[in-house]
């Protein structure tokens, strides 16, 4: 009778554990959380596609992340597994919002990204894999509040993709107070600075000792600023949006401590898992119109001012001239690259144009470039101008004698030519002599236009005057 009992009950804790082991395997299938809870959806199919997923060499379980190694079968992990129960259960919503954990050493366990291989190890970053970097480096450094994860960088940071590292992310570390290429803003910590000559027509050619080969090391040897060319590469302050806190909070005492940077990392990002996207506003880093943005930073005192000096520099096909950008335009330098000499002008700072600039990034020859450019352009602008004037006083002198329609067509002439002058004069020749002087004659070619049927009728007229006398 004994023996019955012991044998049933021996049935009953196999029976009991085979249904435990069974619910623990067919439970821990990725196809158990994708397909049979409706709120795992998109986290499912956004794995499938990921490395990790059905899309990569080895299929990474969801456990296997979202547990730590060990944590599977303990107490806590049960009532994780319930609550995750509770919350499919209770929820009508299609998509689980809360954001989930991962614990660094489900990362780093030995058989998927062993901490002593991948620390230290090179990588790139990047779709063009042009960011260096290594994990190492961001693990050693610490945020007020919080310590460096690997779901740090690592993020859900969209629909499409399961987790990834949004390049905006490491702009907020980067660049957040920071100076231009100084500190961690420094550029040589994640790209490889060029040793190729800025020159685009020395790039091909053969080495000419006497001649001064421009690079990004010789213009950091003549103390030239980054800035001069890479004003707009970096856009934003990254600073707390202002309604952010108020969408969670509205006592005012709380309120009162957003600028407590532990407290808020704290609070927020260790405690909570708040990606830094939350609460500040993105920094842009990347190509953009650089002249555009350092005009627009002169623009917010002086409205729309330096167009026609951009015009310049940019070069546009204006009528009969062809483009003709300035050679600095074409290596990206901007206004800063050249305007380096602090003066004050009627009250107010300005910095000018200096020839010293020249001198820095090329010889010292080029520092009589900028007086005899502005000789040149002024010569032609007077001589211009006078011609300028003379068809404006003859159409004035013989409009009477002239149709109507082509008094009208000798003044959209004029006014044509003066247009070109017009970019000339007010954006200062010397932004780009090559084709402010082509401006110039095709400023003439109109001029010349009227004066070519006037100038007749004046000698005509003097004619007449004479033989009176």
């Amino acid at each position: 009778m004994k023996k019955g009992i012991v044998l049933t009950i021996v049935l009953i804790v196999f029976l009991a554990a085979a249904g435990v082991l069974s619910v623990e395997s067919y439970t821990a299938k990725p196809q158990f959380c994708g397909t049979k809870c409706h709120i795992m959806d998109k986290p499912y199919k956004t794995w499938q596609a990921s490395k990790h997923g059905k899309s990569g060499k080895v299929e990474v379980r969801c456990v296997d992340c979202h547990y730590a190694p060990g944590e599977k079968m303990t107490l806590h992990a049960k009532f994780k597994g319930l609550g995750q129960l509770f919350t499919y259960l209770s929820s009508d919503e299609k998509e689980v919002r809360k954001a989930t954990h991962i614990a660094d050493i489900s990362c780093t366990t030995s058989k998927c990204h062993p901490a002593d291989q991948f620390m230290d190890k090179k990588l790139k970053y990047g779709e063009k894999k042009k960011v260096s970097f290594t994990h190492k480096t961001h693990f050693d450094k610490t945020i007020p509040g919080q310590e460096m994860h690997c779901t740090t960088c690592h993020i859900k940071a969209g629909d499409e993709k399961h987790f990834e590292v949004p390049k905006e992310q490491c702009y907020i570390c980067h660049f957040r107070k920071s100076d231009f290429n100084k500190g961690r803003g420094a550029c040589n910590l994640c790209h490889e600075i060029p040793t190729t000559p800025l020159q685009s027509q020395k790039k091909n050619a053969q080495p000419d000792k006497d001649e001064k080969i421009i690079t990004h090391q010789s213009l950091e040897k003549a103390g030239v600023a980054c800035q001069s060319c890479h004003y707009q590469m970096i856009r934003g302050e990254t600073a707390l949006m202002p309604r952010a806190c108020k969408e969670c909070h509205s006592d005012t005492a709380v309120l009162a401590k957003k600028n407590d940077m532990k407290l808020m990392h704290s609070e927020h990002v260790a405690k909570q898992k708040a990606q830094c996207a939350d609460c500040h506003q993105p920094i842009v880093h990347k190509e953009s119109d650089f002249i555009e943005a350092a005009r627009l930073n002169c623009a917010s005192c002086h409205p729309d001012h330096h167009s026609y000096q951009k015009a310049l520099l940019v070069g546009n096909p204006y009528g009969e001239v062809p483009a003709t950008p300035n050679l600095m335009y074409n290596v990206k330098t901007n206004c800063l690259g050249c305007h380096q000499k602090q003066e004050v002008l009627k009250g107010e700072p300005v910095l000018r144009g200096a020839a010293r600039a020249c001198v820095d990034c090329h010889t010292k020859d080029h520092e009589k470039l900028l007086a005899d450019w502005e000789k040149e352009v002024q010569g032609e602008v007077a001589f211009a101008k006078e011609n300028h004037d003379r068809a404006l006083a003859l159409l004035d002198e013989f409009k009477d004698r002239l149709d109507p329609e082509r008094v009208a067509a000798f003044k959209e002439q004029i006014a044509k030519g003066q247009q070109a002058l017009d970019i000339v004069v007010y954006g200062n020749g010397v932004h780009n002599k090559k084709y402010a002087i082509m401006l110039i004659d095709e400023a003439m070619n109109s001029i010349y236009a009227v004066l070519d049927e006037l100038e007749p009728l004046a000698e005509e007229q003097n004619a007449t005057e004479e033989n009176r006398q």
